[in-house]
């Protein structure tokens, strides 16, 4: 005889039939959220330049990061290839043994590799998989709630995800973010789907679950370190409410994603710690270190969500802005725990524990990894989740108009394109204007912090020359007297340097100043410098 369900069983069979839409219906929602996030990711894409780590992107998946990075300071370089580009040593292989002079592990560099000898590397094909890549990492989101009997609430979460600034960022740039996200949304879903359907698998369903979340486990570490942090909520869940053949099948998986890890990828790793310890532009050394990476910490739910330009954290005003972001985000969470509510607990830990780490981590190390989106965005829809989620408890009326509202403000305050990169375009077409074969272009960053701001303006400037005869010199410290006599030897010098302290003529007696331009957004300025007798 069968048993009758218990009160709280009848209970959520109820809020599962009043949450969870029809399947067709569900199906045609998801589909228009799908679309409004690849409108809002491919909008205005072509209009920003890449920046300097999307360049490193390329040099990564063309196998010559390092080739790049061995171009000599100081000395001038008449013929310099375009190492973005592919070569004859271009290869699979070569981007992975070129990825040990880079501080991120290779999937996302070897697949952009195949994509770029398939499609190009212009700014939109390059951009092109993140996008469609970020718009799919929705669905593992939604399908989580769908599970939980949240299916509404879980279409609502991926119709803010969809216009949410961290999450565009990520999709719009080429870079590893977005596909870690979808890496980490994935295995987010097939985690819970072991733990609420294990009893129901067959011996083979079970095979293929533990299987295929310990393949998405791999996959998210060898795309981007930082999906660790996220990933880490999966022990805290799987510990405490876990047991018998489903604790065992995780732990199984976790051991062989992890061994497989440190065989495969481990000696690179290890080759990466000296280029990783020595990335120290990140180090916030002015007095006050604490009170700034609480602030920045507390005010993330609200920048992961709305678009705004980076705060000044030395203000005193920034602590309205942490404090509201610190109550939208543990406010759900108190009123979650309360209630009792199980659902939420995976985008609890995938809300906390990345913010919590990431803290912990610029508190101990004096570094300020909160304060760039592009490091926290892992945890961009487990904060939008639990917002959704908590504000979920509160009457319906109430809940619908909260939801609205916060739909309105991040969608009002949505700037497509979400980077916003150098005008190197602007840049490289006054150094084409002016430069030719007989001429030198010298990058210039004697005194600059951090010191390889000259590597950084030739890649980025360069990379948009359509005149490239000109001889270069990439200067990080003062000329010697050879490097400054074969200088002088040139008719036309184009200056292309960040400093502030009026134009540097690298050969005052022999050449006059002709032209300085504007300020270019995150490059400096271009100056022309003209020999005084030309031949």
């Amino acid at each position: 005889m069968a048993r009758k369900p218990t009160q709280p069983t009848a209970r959520a069979a109820a809020a599962d039939a009043t949450h969870r839409p029809p399947a067709r219906r569900f199906g045609q929602w998801l589909a228009v959220i799908l679309l409004i996030a690849l409108a809002v990711r491919a909008w205005n894409i072509d209009t920003e330049d890449y920046w300097l780590d999307e360049l490193h992107s390329l040099l990564n998946s063309a196998g010559r990061r390092a080739e790049f990075e061995a171009l000599p300071a100081g000395q001038i370089l008449r013929k310099v290839a375009d190492h973005t580009t592919f070569d004859a040593g271009s290869s699979a292989a070569a981007v992975w043994r070129g990825m040990r002079d880079d501080s991120h592990p290779p999937v996302y560099f070897i697949l952009l590799y195949a994509w770029r000898r398939l499609w190009g590397a212009g700014d939109v094909a390059t951009r092109l998989p993140s996008i469609l890549i970020s718009a799919l990492s929705i669905v593992p989101v939604v399908l989580l709630c769908r599970l939980h009997g949240a299916g509404r609430i879980g279409l609502v979460i991926g119709g803010i995800l969809a216009i949410s600034h961290a999450h565009i960022l990520a999709g719009q740039q080429a870079r590893p973010y977005a596909l870690s996200i979808a890496l980490i949304s994935t295995a987010y879903w097939l985690f819970e789907v072991m733990g609420r359907r294990w009893s129901t698998l067959t011996r083979r369903g079970r095979w293929i679950a533990a299987c295929s979340y310990g393949a998405c486990l791999l996959a998210a570490m060898m795309t981007h370190y930082f999906a660790a942090l996220a990933l880490f909520g999966h022990v805290l869940i799987a510990v405490i409410r876990w047991r018998g053949s489903l604790l065992r099948a995780w732990l199984a998986a976790v051991a062989a994603s992890a061994a497989l890890f440190a065989v495969v990828w481990g000696p690179s790793l290890a080759a990466q710690l000296d280029f990783i310890g020595a990335q120290d532009w990140l180090m916030d050394t002015a007095p006050d270190h604490v009170r700034r990476t609480l602030l920045r910490a507390a005010s993330l739910p609200l920048r992961l969500t709305i678009a705004r330009p980076l705060p000044d954290w030395t203000s005193w005003n920034i602590e309205i802005e942490a404090l509201a972001g610190l109550a939208i985000l543990v406010q759900p969470a108190v009123l979650l725990w309360r209630r009792r509510v199980g659902a939420p607990l995976p985008f609890a830990v995938w809300a906390l524990l990345p913010i919590l780490i990431l803290t912990a981590v610029d508190l101990t190390t004096g570094k300020e990894l909160l304060t760039h989106a592009r490091y926290s965005c892992i945890a961009a829809p487990g904060v939008v989740a639990l917002i959704v989620l908590g504000v979920g408890q509160c009457p319906r009326r109430t809940t619908w108009l909260a939801v609205a509202a916060g739909v309105t403000i991040v969608g009002l305050t949505l700037r497509p394109p979400a980077i916003h990169t150098p005008h190197a375009r602007r840049a490289a077409a006054i150094v084409d204007l002016y430069a030719g074969p007989d001429d030198l272009v010298v990058f210039d960053a004697i005194g600059w912090t951090p010191p390889y701001w000259a590597r950084r303006e030739f890649i980025q400037v360069r990379y948009y020359m359509r005149q490239r005869s000109a001889a270069c010199l990439l200067l990080e410290d003062a000329m010697s007297d050879d490097t400054k006599a074969d200088a002088c030897g040139y008719r036309r010098i184009i200056l292309v340097s960040p400093r502030m302290e009026g134009e540097f003529n690298p050969c005052p007696t022999t050449h006059q100043h002709r032209f300085h331009s504007p300020w270019i957004f995150d490059i400096g300025w271009v100056d022309v410098f003209e020999i005084r007798n030309p031949p």
